[in-house]
């Protein structure tokens, strides 16, 4: 059995590096894709501020049919990144950062994705979004194509970071089922007896002890809010 470590989820990760340039799911690039912001409750709301995750919906034209891909997008500023990967290193992935450690999410989400399948959902690419470029004279970077380990992938960063505008790093995961709030009123509505009262108990004591199974080992923090706790309709 693979027990996750800093190094070994590296490698991991390492896997997924790119750029949303040339990045495509079933033939649809990046560039193509359409974006919704996913919002967090009412927004009037502290606790549930808006933040820098998407729905991103990947249309297939297939004979006539079009088909629909949906993956969940995270975009991270590049500094934020640069600053976290260097503490990290450095503490050989065992620095406790005060807030959202999004390498630490990166780096366990290419393991888990690698070595226990299905467990969280899919991992596709870890991306760096670039600043735009005169694209006449830019036509042929080969750094987009070839970023072998996180140091040259680092470096393109803090290149880009040089550079006037704003770039973010663009993380893809499987977009893994609903919100309970929609799941609970979706099954409610077709009529199921088993989500009454001790029903949505049910679901919530689940729910809570999961994860606070998965915070007490590191893989994720206490943020408990409706939209934050993904099902499958198959659950």
């Amino acid at each position: 059995e693979n027990v996750f470590n800093w190094e070994l989820g590296k490698e991991s990760l390492e896997k997924r590096l790119g750029c949303t340039n040339n990045f495509q799911i079933n033939g649809v690039y990046y560039k193509n894709w359409i974006l919704k912001n996913i919002t967090f409750g009412n927004s009037s709301n502290p606790y549930h501020s808006s933040k820098n995750v998407y729905k991103g919906i990947i249309r297939i034209n297939n004979n006539y049919n079009v088909d629909e891909v949906n993956v969940f997008i995270k975009k991270i500023p590049i500094d934020k990144w640069l600053s976290q990967y260097e503490k990290m290193e450095l503490y050989n992935g065992e620095y406790v950062l005060k807030g959202e450690n999004y390498v630490m999410e990166a780096v366990v989400s290419a393991f888990l994705s690698d070595y226990h399948p299905g467990i969280s959902p899919y991992f596709y690419k870890l991306l760096y979004e670039p600043v735009d470029y005169n694209e006449s004279e830019n036509e042929n970077r080969s750094d987009e194509n070839n970023i072998p380990n996180l140091n040259v992938f680092n470096d393109i960063l803090k290149e880009q970071n040089k550079l006037k505008g704003i770039s973010n790093i663009v993380m893809v995961f499987e977009f893994f089922g609903e919100d309970l709030d929609c799941y609970i009123n979706k099954m409610c509505n077709k009529g199921y007896s088993t989500l009454g009262r001790k029903g949505k108990k049910k679901i919530m004591l689940s729910s809570l002890k999961l994860i606070n199974r998965l915070h007490k080992i590191g893989l994720c923090h206490l943020d408990i809010s409706l939209e934050n706790i993904l099902m499958k309709d198959n659950y």
